[in-house]
């Protein structure tokens, strides 16, 4: 799929990465940072958005005790496109809303719910195309 019939390049992208759910079934563990094929899981997702040309800008959304955990995991990371992460709401919509805040200037927004590690670029390819139509 050529990138061009995704997103056009004269339009900004950002990624909201909605990752604040309260893991009440992991006994204590956030589960968006439990190792998953050798990495926390929330760095998945994070790094196919952090690579793609498509996307400018990453706001990651994370449960209040989390932040300082995200924070390192950037920085140790390298994720260049994270420009924001703050704490979530009480529900996800109010998590996504956090998020689209802390946007500035994107003409598209995608929300990826950072407990799903299985993004690619061809799936995030897809669903820019199938947007832009």
């Amino acid at each position: 799929m050529n990138t061009k019939d995704a997103s056009p390049t004269h339009q900004r992208t950002a990624a909201i990465v909605v990752a604040a759910g309260a893991s009440r079934r992991m006994n204590g563990v956030d589960k968006v940072f439990a190792e998953v094929a050798g990495r926390p899981l929330l760095a998945h997702g994070i790094q196919v958005l952090d690579d793609s040309p498509e996307v400018n800008d990453i706001v990651l959304v994370l449960a209040p005790g989390s932040l300082d955990h995200a924070r390192r995991l950037v920085a140790d990371r390298g994720w260049h496109k994270v420009r924001e992460i703050c704490q979530g709401g009480e529900r996800r919509q109010d998590s996504v809303r956090n998020g689209l805040e802390r946007v500035s200037d994107a003409e598209w927004v995608i929300i990826h719910d950072g407990a799903r590690p299985c993004l690619d670029r061809d799936m995030l390819l897809r669903g820019l195309k199938a947007a832009n139509e």
